[in-house]
């Protein structure tokens, strides 16, 4: 058997069981026990300049092919990189998430990319990067909207700096 679609609906590729991950039981699931059968590949082989593609969208009509406006801070994407802890596979490591940031329009949809990791002895993720529509990013733990167009949240009061050229760091303090 290559591949099954079980009763609820779900296609299972190298699996004949669905399986929950993240508290989600995906409609599609790909299982292997070595990456070339854990890999999904898309590739355009088009002589021009446009490539493959991987499509996420959000509406709010609550039905197939409606096109009710997307809400400020509603989630568009997510790439979500759940692991194994010895008990299940509901825990993550790291996240990339796509929200709305502002009131979208007739083809106007602000949009931002805020980026998380887990710390050594947690199951929380928190929020480490985040680029606004505005074109702002802030780094370090973020707790607002970066209120400069580089903004660096610190804990310790310094930064170091790196001379890729030298090798040579250099520490800036912060009163």
């Amino acid at each position: 058997e290559s591949l099954r679609i079980d009763s609820s609906g779900r296609l299972l590729i190298g699996t004949t069981a669905s399986r929950t991950t993240n508290s989600h039981t995906p409609a599609l699931q790909i299982s292997g026990t070595n990456y070339h059968k854990s890999t999904v590949q898309i590739i355009n082989n088009a002589n021009d300049v446009t490539g493959a593609y991987l499509f996420f969208g959000k509406q709010r009509s609550g039905s197939p092919g409606g096109n009710t406006i997307a809400q400020n801070g509603d989630i568009v994407g997510q790439l979500r990189f759940s692991i194994a802890d010895g008990t299940d596979m509901e825990n993550q490591c790291a996240q990339i998430e796509a929200r709305v940031d502002g009131t979208p329009g007739s083809n106007d949809t602000p949009g931002r990319l805020q980026f998380y990791t887990t710390p050594d002895n947690s199951t929380t993720l928190t929020e480490r990067l985040r680029i606004t529509s505005e074109g702002k990013f802030s780094l370090g733990t973020i707790n607002a909207t970066p209120s400069a167009a580089f903004h660096l949240d610190y804990e310790t009061n310094n930064m170091m700096m790196l001379d890729n050229a030298t090798g040579a760091t250099q520490k800036i303090q912060f009163a």
